[in-house]
């Protein structure tokens, strides 16, 4: 009942407490990863990177390759370099997200997901994870590896999104 109610709040705020009053009542739970999972995604919707980023890591504790989660962690500690003024700690939150994105890319396909589904997560997560990787090793001013990176980036998006005005372009 407990798992039933957290999940039908359609209330951002009311399903994540009701997830992690689930989770704590619940630890040893056989849906904790699905339901980690769930939490990560309300978090996202909600714009809470910190808490996002949190349950991320308890995702990634549990699985280790998920792509969600390390996709969600590359998104959110690129953004949280972004805003640091100091250059070695800019440098060091870019490093640590362009770790989750190298993993990111070598993320195996899950048993309970199809091949297409696992398809379009890798074609949102991979122009994400080549643009962190691209741009972190330009801060190390290593010129061969970005140019790589972001020419991965760019191969990795639908053409037209390259010819358009947009992130691409």
């Amino acid at each position: 009942k407990a798992y039933t109610d957290a999940m039908n709040q359609t209330a951002p705020a009311a399903k994540s407490a009701a997830i992690e009053a689930y989770l704590t009542a619940f630890p040893q739970s056989c849906v904790k990863l699905p339901t980690l999972v769930i939490l990560m995604q309300t978090y996202a919707a909600a714009n809470d990177a910190a808490k996002t980023v949190d349950t991320a890591d308890r995702v990634l504790q549990l699985d280790p390759t998920n792509l969600r989660a390390l996709t969600f962690e590359v998104y959110f500690r690129n953004a949280q370099a972004a805003a640091l003024q100091d250059a070695a700690a800019k440098q060091a939150a870019l490093d640590q997200a362009a770790s989750y994105a190298q993993k990111g890319l070598t993320a195996p396909k899950p048993a309970d997901i199809s091949a297409d589904d696992f398809k379009k997560l890798q074609d949102a997560a991979f122009p994400v994870f080549y643009s962190v990787i691209g741009y972190d090793a330009l801060l190390k001013k290593d010129s061969a590896t970005a140019i790589d990176a972001y020419k991965k980036e760019l191969a990795s998006v639908p053409e037209a999104q390259t010819k358009t005005p947009g992130q691409y372009l």
